[in-house]
C-alpha cells in the first residue's frame, strides 16, 4: 500500500481533540468522585481490588465489547448497514440520558441553580445527539456532543471500577485492539463499511457514527475516546492526587498517539489504543 501522507494541521488537531477529550475527563470526574451521590450509585462490576477483581472485571468488561462486535458483524452480514446510525442513536438517546442525569445531579449539589434544570438538559442534549447520529446535519457540533458522552462514559466507568482493573482492562482491550484492527473482527468490519471512495473525515458518509467521532481527517472510536477518559482521572487520583504525574502520563498519551498517527501514513487502519496504553502507564 503506498504511504499517505497526514499533513500537520490534521495532527495537531487530532492531538488537541485527545488532550481535550483527558482534561474534559478528569474536569468532569472531580464533582462526581466527592458527591453525595456517588456513594449511592452500585457498581455491575466486582469492587474488590486484587488480581481476581481485575481478572473479573477485564472479562465482563471483554465479553461485553464481544458481543457488540458480534452484533455488528451480522448485521453486516445481513447487509443491513444502513441500519447502524439507528441502532447507534437508541443506545445513545438513553445511554447517553442517564449519564447525564447522573454527572448533572452530582454538579447540583455544587450548584444549586442547576438542580431543576437537570432532567430538561439531560433529555435534551440525548435526544439531540441521537438525532444528529440518525440524520447529521451539523457534523462539527455532532463530534462535540460525541466528545462529550465519550469523556462522560469513560469517567464513569473510572468511578465503578477498582484501580488496578482500569489498567488490567486498559492492557487487556489494547492487545486485543492491536488483533482485531489487523487480522480480527474490526477489520473485516472495517473494510466492510469504509467505501474506497469515501471522503476521509466525513462523517455525514459515515454509517459507524455514533461509534466513531471525527478529529479532521482521522476517525476516532469511541471506544478509544472511553479508555483515553478512563485512564485520565486514575493517573490523576492514583495513588494520590497530583497534577504533575497526570500531566506526565497525558504527555505519554500523546506521544503514542502521535506515533500512531505516524503509522497510520503506512496502514489504511491502526489500533489508537496500545500505543497511547503504553508510552502513558511507563
Amino acid at each position: 500500500m503506498p504511504e499517505r501522507k497526514i499533513d500537520l494541521g490534521s495532527k495537531l488537531l487530532a492531538l488537541s481533540g485527545v488532550l481535550l477529550i483527558t482534561t474534559f475527563s478528569l474536569l468532569i470526574d472531580v464533582p462526581f468522585r466527592f458527591s453525595l451521590l456517588k456513594q449511592y450509585i452500585e457498581s455491575p462490576f466486582v469492587t474488590e481490588e486484587g488480581a481476581s477483581g481485575a481478572l473479573m472485571n477485564s472479562l465482563i468488561f471483554f465479553s461485553l465489547v464481544l458481543i457488540g462486535t458480534l452484533v455488528f458483524i451480522l448485521i453486516i452480514k445481513l447487509r443491513k448497514i444502513r441500519m447502524l446510525p439507528l441502532i447507534f442513536s437508541i443506545s445513545i438517546f438513553f445511554s447517553f440520558f442517564v449519564i447525564l442525569e447522573l454527572f448533572l445531579s452530582a454538579l447540583s449539589e455544587y450548584i444549586v441553580l442547576l438542580e431543576p434544570l437537570v432532567d430538561i438538559i439531560s433529555f435534551t442534549v440525548s435526544l439531540v445527539t441521537a438525532y444528529l447520529v440518525y440524520s447529521p446535519r451539523y457534523p462539527l457540533f455532532l463530534n462535540g456532543l460525541l466528545l462529550i458522552y465519550g469523556s462522560m462514559s469513560g469517567a464513569l466507568f473510572s468511578e465503578l471500577l477498582p484501580v488496578w482493573s482500569i489498567f488490567t482492562i486498559a492492557f487487556v482491550m489494547s492487545f486485543y485492539d492491536l488483533y482485531a484492527v489487523f487480522k480480527g473482527p474490526l477489520k473485516y468490519i472495517l473494510e466492510n463499511v469504509f467505501k474506497p471512495t469515501q471522503q476521509q473525515g466525513d462523517i455525514r458518509e459515515n454509517v459507524l457514527r455514533g461509534a466513531s467521532v471525527q478529529l479532521g481527517k482521522i476517525t476516532l472510536g469511541m471506544g478509544d475516546v472511553l479508555m483515553y477518559s478512563m485512564l485520565s482521572p486514575t493517573f490523576y487520583f492514583f495513588p494520590y492526587p497530583s497534577f504533575s504525574k497526570w500531566l506526565f502520563s497525558i504527555i505519554g498519551l500523546l506521544l503514542g498517539f502521535f506515533l500512531t498517527l505516524k503509522l497510520l501514513e503506512k496502514k489504511k487502519f491502526m489500533p489508537a489504543l496500545p500505543l497511547p496504553v503504553f508510552c502513558s502507564t511507563l
